[in-house]
């Protein structure tokens, strides 16, 4: 999921005529790798879009990519976080986090006692379910920002037709412009 990163990259192209500029950074992300660049839109598309003659991937989809992402992320916390749930109440107490620090290598103890410290929002010694979900939630915005989310529903301005839907015929055509582009 971490390669919808450079799909963020396709975001601003598709509307963009020889009359407007494109960002820099783009401009050479496309220009670095065309290829990558494609291959990424084609695992949005696919991977999000809706089927037909062309596949193409509108609002909803990109929305979905971005939830998925986000999910992951949210569950990746959750699931260190979990670990040290010895008695299985949905809570971490400080204490549990200590026993399962104690069996862990130096630089995953710290972290994991750094990650129950955090998530225990009220510094009674325990993260609650609650204070977990928001920690995971946190954490999955932290690594998919909504700065990257905005980015990567931009990416229906690829959608020269303006049918709703992004096709790689269309990014394929904005990107082989500024490839080619000198």
């Amino acid at each position: 999921m971490y390669r919808l990163f450079a799909i963020v990259l396709l975001v601003l192209l598709p509307q963009m005529g020889a009359a407007q500029a494109l960002p820099d950074a783009l401009t050479k992300a496309v220009k670095a790798n065309p290829q990558r660049f494609l291959e990424d839109a084609a695992e949005m598309i696919h991977g999000f879009g809706t089927p037909g003659a062309e596949p193409g991937v509108d609002a909803a989809g990109i929305d979905t990519a971005i939830a998925m992402v986000r999910a992951e992320a949210r569950a990746g916390a959750m699931r260190k976080l979990l670990s040290a749930d010895l008695d299985a109440d949905g809570a971490v107490t400080a204490a549990e986090t200590a026993v399962l620090a104690a069996a862990a290598a130096a630089r995953d103890r710290s972290k994991l006692i750094s990650m129950q410290a955090e998530a225990d929002r009220d510094g009674d010694g325990t993260a609650t379910a609650s204070e977990l979900r928001a920690q995971a939630e946190e954490d999955a915005r932290s690594s998919f920002p909504e700065r990257r989310a905005a980015l990567l529903r931009d990416l229906i301005l690829f959608d020269a037709d303006r049918d709703g839907r992004v096709t790689l015929t269309e990014v394929r055509s904005a990107v082989d412009r500024i490839a080619g582009a000198t």
